[in-house]
């Protein structure tokens, strides 16, 4: 029998599943040393400065909404959306904006997604899921002539009726 193991075509691992896998050891030269530095560092809170706490400018500060633009394309109302670490409009906005994209339904044909809004689905949902239903919503008004009322509707949409990351 052939004890020799076939090459891996085109390089790839060196090793192959149940291969034994050699471990570095490690190889103390001097053990004084080593223990002399363990106890500097231990000991040595005044040798390293102490980190200062520091803040981002406006990090805290309310985004303001950009004004309605006739020529604003989904590019740009998706940056609106999401200005400021915004997730979505809380549920009773959203209901609104939904709105909005029934009455653009009623001409289109077709229904857009339903939001998240009950109260057991809002809570179960994730921001991220939430960013993407929103933007699922955002697509189908660019998609069905709906997108200027509804980036109009995201303008005026006062900050505290926002879900920001983190909420």
């Amino acid at each position: 029998m052939n004890s020799q193991k076939p090459s891996r075509p085109g390089g790839g691992e060196p090793y192959l599943p149940g291969d034994a896998i050699p471990a570095p050891r490690a190889v103390e030269r001097s053990p004084d040393s080593g223990w002399a530095e363990f106890e500097a560092l231990q000991a040595g809170d005044d040798v390293y400065p102490t980190t200062e706490p520091m803040t981002l400018p406006g990090a805290l500060e309310p985004v303001p909404n950009a004004p309605p633009s006739a020529a604003a394309g989904l590019p740009e109302v998706l940056q609106l959306a999401r200005a400021g670490n915004r997730v979505c409009p809380l549920p009773a906005p959203w209901a609104r904006l939904y709105q909005l994209l029934l009455a653009a339904a009623a001409r289109a044909g077709t229904q857009p997604p339903l939001p998240p809004v009950g109260a057991a689905e809002w809570r179960s949902t994730a921001a991220l899921a939430k960013r993407m239903f929103l933007r699922d919503h955002l697509e189908w008004a660019a998609a069905h002539g709906a997108l200027p009322a509804v980036q109009a509707f995201l303008a005026a949409l006062p900050e505290a009726q926002w879900q920001r990351m983190g909420d």
